[in-house]
């Protein structure tokens, strides 16, 4: 499984399934799987402050090794006063 982030065509931040928390949830029957995870101060501040849209797109492989790719979700980035990394 991949996560990839871009911002202006170029890709600017990758997610595996290793940086993934997964879940099942079986609801009314029915089985659900889900995967968590963060961004750390660091990811974010790796966006470009001067683009306002980060586009988002979810790659899997299915259980008959068929890769699934989700939608392009566009989200916006918002702007920070001060963007030293807090700990």
């Amino acid at each position: 499984m991949q996560i990839t982030y871009s911002q202006g065509g170029a890709i600017v931040l990758t997610k595996t399934k290793d940086d993934l928390t997964f879940e099942t949830e079986d609801s009314e029957g029915e089985v659900q799987y889900l995967g968590y995870f963060q961004l750390s101060q660091e990811d974010t501040r790796a966006f470009d402050k001067t683009q306002p849209f980060v586009s988002l797109q979810v790659r899997m492989l299915d259980q008959h090794n068929n890769v699934v790719t989700s939608p392009i979700v566009r989200f916006r980035v918002q702007k920070v006063l001060n963007d030293e990394v807090l700990s």
